[in-house]
């Protein structure tokens, strides 16, 4: 795991754009996943986008992607002759009255406000992390991120990587943001909008300077939650 602030970025398409897979290793994902959907029967086998390389030159950083299904992740995550970095946009968010924000999942997980890139966050070649961004804060609280009533200022500031030896570990682009709410202000809105938002999304959590080091005592948040806000607060 490595968080990196982003000084220049560079995205660039895998040729051939899809994982690389043996026909032995697409057979046995097809025979996994009829196995994972008896127990998971609303989970669709779309395109995601993964990261299959990168490389740090100086102050640039170099982003290699391609797609899977996520077919490949659930298989990924069971055996071990498969390697899948999955890409991911988050954004944490700060409130009007110096509140960041970040959810908590109905698996109890703590987490930043985002998720997954898939196939739609291409404009025709280039992929467009912001597209993934805006999808995703448009499930999980209501809010669109180029309307300026609702997010004043937003930009990308760090990005998550794996190690090279790890077989599977998120990889994403982190942004901060500048909300024009306050804490209860955007409660409000997120309860307004409870029909629209996604399900997975139980609980808004609110931290600032002061309590943020308390997040160190969860026992269920993703690996990079502390560290985003150490670096966020480090540059404040």
């Amino acid at each position: 795991m490595l968080i990196k602030q982003i000084k220049e970025i560079e995205i660039r398409n895998k040729i051939p754009i899809e994982i690389e897979k043996t026909a032995d290793q697409i057979k046995r994902i097809q025979e996994n996943w009829k196995e994972y959907i008896k127990e998971n029967k609303n989970v669709f086998n779309g395109k995601i986008i993964v990261v299959t390389d990168y490389q740090i030159e100086d102050e640039k950083i170099t982003l290699e992607i391609a797609t899977a299904f996520y077919a490949d992740l659930v298989y990924a995550k069971k055996y071990e002759d498969l390697k899948v970095w999955p890409y991911f946009s988050a954004i944490i968010l700060k409130t009007l009255d110096e509140f960041y924000v970040i959810i908590k999942n109905n698996k109890e997980i703590l987490n930043l406000i985002g998720g997954m890139g898939n196939e739609e966050d291409y404009e025709k070649e280039e992929f467009r992390p912001d597209y993934t961004l805006e999808r995703e804060l448009k499930e999980e609280l209501g809010l669109s991120l180029n309307n300026k009533e609702e997010i004043v200022s937003f930009s990308l500031k760090y990005i998550e990587l794996a190690g090279k030896e790890e077989r599977i570990h998120p990889c994403g682009l982190i942004y901060t943001g500048n909300l024009n709410y306050t804490k209860e202000e955007l409660i409000k809105h997120v309860m307004h909008n409870k029909k629209q938002i996604d399900k997975e999304v139980k609980e808004l959590l609110f931290y600032n300077q002061k309590t943020y080091k308390s997040l160190e005592l969860e026992p269920k948040k993703v690996s990079y939650l502390t560290e985003v806000f150490e670096h966020i607060l480090k540059n404040e």
